[in-house]
């Protein structure tokens, strides 16, 4: 399954991520950020798309 997250680093939207992230169900992660995304593990960000 593909995801797009809107806002990943807010609050919800953070929790959200991590959780998609960490689910073998999810391929990729698509999100729209607007500040650093430093928090997510290396190894994560195969399946993580920022734009």
């Amino acid at each position: 399954m593909k995801l797009m997250i809107l806002g990943a680093t807010g609050l919800v939207g953070g929790h959200v991520l991590s959780k998609a992230l960490a689910s073998t169900a999810v391929t990729l992660v698509i999100t729209l950020v607007t500040r650093c995304m430093l928090l997510v593990p290396l190894k994560k960000l195969a399946r993580l798309a920022l734009y």
